[in-house]
């Protein structure tokens, strides 16, 4: 029977997450509870300089949105990864 990707599991609680763009003899393994992500103050998707602008041409509106921020890793030895995966 094959059960695809979905029928592979690691354990109780563990998340399983394809990634197309992945290589075929590699799996990466992240504790994602020790990665967190901080914004800088207004740069949170705020808009830019007045917002919401009339587009020239178009029936639309568009605007300028602005995100800034910095991602940390807490804990790095408990992320991993395997590089010497079968691909058959």
């Amino acid at each position: 029977m094959n059960f695809g990707f979905y029928g592979v599991e690691f354990g109780p609680g563990v998340t399983l997450v394809f990634d197309d763009f992945q290589t075929a003899n590699r799996m990466d393994f992240l504790a994602l509870q020790d990665w967190s992500v901080f914004v800088y103050p207004g740069a949170n998707f705020d808009l830019l300089e007045g917002g919401w602008v009339r587009a020239q041409n178009q029936d639309a509106k568009v605007a300028h949105i602005i995100w800034s921020g910095q991602m940390r890793l807490d804990s790095p030895w408990h992320q991993a990864c395997k590089t010497s995966v079968g691909a058959s």
